[in-house]
């Protein structure tokens, strides 16, 4: 691909996940706002089940262990698969968590009864108000 055809693929792919992933966020604004109100400071949100089969290509880089260590920088490239639209809908979510000073990271989740089956969530967290202030 030259640079041009690169810098259209990565303006294509950030028009699919800004549609893809409008109504994720409201409802990733909805519960950050509940959980906030509560003091938490961290929220799942669901994406689903069929994208965790595209990031399985990633082999060994599909763990909660590794990607509690990988950058967002690097999530955001790994979420450009474009077989995977739920990857579609994450990198909206990282687009707009980064852009909100939100912290952002996968979670992978076992489904009860199947052994290989997982369910992927984004796992959104931030500081309390009285700790941004400082």
């Amino acid at each position: 691909m030259t640079d041009q055809t690169m810098v259209e693929h990565e303006q294509d792919l950030d028009e699919e996940s800004e549609r893809a992933s409008f109504d994720y966020i409201v409802r990733a604004k909805h519960k950050i706002a509940e959980t906030a109100a509560t003091g938490g400071t961290e929220a799942c949100i669901f994406l689903g089940s069929e994208g965790v089969s595209a990031f399985n290509c990633f082999g060994d880089l599909i763990s909660n262990e590794n990607f509690d260590r990988t950058p967002q920088s690097e999530l955001y490239k790994l979420f450009n698969h474009p077989l995977c639209q739920d990857g579609i809908i994450a990198r909206g979510l990282c687009r707009w968590a980064s852009g909100s000073g939100l912290t952002i990271r996968p979670r992978f989740l076992k489904v009860v009864g199947s052994q290989w089956q997982r369910t992927l969530y984004l796992s959104v967290s931030w500081k309390h108000q009285s700790d941004q202030a400082d």
